[in-house]
């Protein structure tokens, strides 16, 4: 088991950070370009229903989570999708992937979120298991946007501050 990550600090997103979310977005398989994943970048950050959060280990990015929120069909409360979840490789299954999950289910409950969707591509064994240990109860279907909910989950506002930080 590889060791636990001591200087991790979760923030949100800026534009100048496209360059190294295009290489965490090809890890899931999604070729991406610096300059695609800038003009993405630039129109989900203008988007209020949209948050990008990511985790930086010694102020390098190792992870970011993207989430938004909207209204539910079948209910008044609003929902939460995490709609991206990448870790870079050398900081896989060291808490990384827990920690950006937890401040995204804080920062969209803080935000009205009371039901939590979780939408993934194709599902690998390895990321199936990430899922469960985060958490989430998952399916597993081998089609592309296959989708896990968790429809009872109490999302809880974060503490004020800093989005998190987990020191040695």
């Amino acid at each position: 088991m590889r060791q636990r990550v001591a200087n991790i600090t979760i923030r949100n997103a800026v534009l100048d950070d496209a360059e190294t979310l295009a290489r965490l977005i090809e890890e899931l398989g999604y070729p991406t370009a610096g300059t695609q994943m800038r003009r993405r970048l630039d129109a989900i950050l203008s988007d209020d229903d949209y948050d990008t959060l990511v985790a930086c280990d010694d102020n390098v990015i190792v992870g970011l989570i993207g989430t938004r929120r909207g209204p539910l069909y079948e209910d008044d409360d609003q929902y939460g999708e995490i709609m991206a979840l990448a870790v870079a490789p050398s900081h896989q299954r060291r808490g990384v992937g827990r920690m950006l999950m937890h401040a995204a289910e804080s920062n969209l409950a803080a935000r009205g979120a009371r039901v939590l969707v979780v939408t993934s591509g194709i599902i690998a064994p390895m990321r199936m298991r990430s899922t469960r240990d985060a958490g989430m109860h998952s399916r597993a279907v081998a089609t592309r946007n296959a989708i896990a909910r968790r429809p009872n989950i109490r999302l809880q506002p974060p503490a004020a501050g800093v989005i998190m930080s987990r020191r040695g």
